[in-house]
């Protein structure tokens, strides 16, 4: 934190048509994705929050085998996001709707509680910026929020908005922090054998290294997800840490040099779950890769205020 500047932004010359491009290929991606997920589940859905693990269960290794590995996770985090920002944009009802429909459509076929994050985070952040003092809005919206978690499970006898908000968000990254840190401190080191380096390094584990933390807190099928920090450590002890934090560094400069302040809520919004992913439950190459964030400070470079008209016809468009 003490190592990310808040820099000026620098202009960096928009590739054309950088909107238009950017809004298709979101629109492309959420549409394969859902059909993905209709085929690959058979049109099975869960709308239970209690189900969704089972759902999961079922269906995950299908609809996230090869290529969908990766789109499925970008387009939860960042085309679905794209979409909706882009259509409060314009203030068009019907498309703010359609946008709805798809990321509702996104957690029932795929059981994932994420994508429903975005709902709630755009519209934070597009009414966050309406006011000055955001710090403090930030921190009364944070109390409020856990409040409401506290009440609502007073009111219907269920834990369920306390567990996914106060549970999983505070304790349970914390606590696998150094259940991580436990572990590998008295046995081997991944060196990141799982993933970039696995050419030269043996993987030293018969589980995926999530399911051995699973089941070294006595679940086995659980897969424990963690944050940079501690995955860092789990690669590499202290030189892992450093070597995360090093780049982590280097991603928050370069994000604060290309956000424009007069998108402000369009940057924090889209970056917001990637980020919240690499401190809390995946490897930062994971993240990096995987989870959208590289996709996302992609984005950065391309994305522009402009308005520009598509014409077909009598058909016309403003994007």
């Amino acid at each position: 934190m003490l190592l990310t500047f808040d820099s000026k932004s620098i202009n960096v010359k928009k590739y054309p048509l950088g909107k238009i491009t950017l809004i298709l290929i979101s629109l492309m991606a959420i549409l394969v994705t859902i059909i993905n997920f209709y085929l690959t589940t058979g049109g099975n859905v869960v709308l239970n929050f209690e189900d969704v693990y089972i759902h999961r269960s079922s269906f995950g290794a299908s609809s996230f085998s090869g290529i969908f590995g990766y789109l499925n996770s970008w387009t939860f985090k960042i085309f679905s996001v794209i979409f909706l920002l882009w259509s409060l944009e314009k203030r068009n009802k019907m498309l703010i709707i359609i946008s709805f429909i798809f990321i509702i459509l996104l957690f029932m076929f795929s059981g994932h509680k994420s994508t429903l994050e975005a709902l709630i985070l755009i519209l934070f952040f597009y009414f966050l910026y309406i006011f000055k003092n955001t710090s403090s809005i930030i921190i009364v919206s944070f109390f409020l929020l856990i409040s409401i978690c506290i009440f609502m499970g007073a009111v219907f006898n269920n834990n369920i908005f306390e567990s996914l908000i106060i549970r999983r968000l505070l304790i349970v990254p914390a606590h696998l922090n150094f259940t991580y840190l436990d572990f590998f401190s008295n046995n081997d080191y991944i060196y990141w054998s799982n993933s970039i380096l696995k050419s030269f390094f043996t993987y030293p584990y018969d589980l995926e290294m999530t399911h051995v933390i699973g089941e070294y807190l006595g679940y086995p099928k659980m897969g424990a997800n963690t944050g940079f920090l501690a995955s860092g450590y789990a690669q590499c002890g202290v030189i892992g840490v450093f070597s995360y934090t090093m780049f982590g560094i280097i991603i928050m400069n370069i994000i604060n040099l290309l956000a424009k302040s007069y998108l402000k809520y369009f940057y924090m919004s889209m970056l917001f779950i990637p980020l919240l992913t690499l401190y809390t439950s995946s490897d930062f190459f994971t993240t990096l890769f995987t989870h959208g964030l590289l996709v996302a400070i992609l984005i950065l470079f391309f994305y522009d205020a402009k308005k520009y008209i598509l014409k077909f016809g009598k058909f016309r468009l403003e994007i």
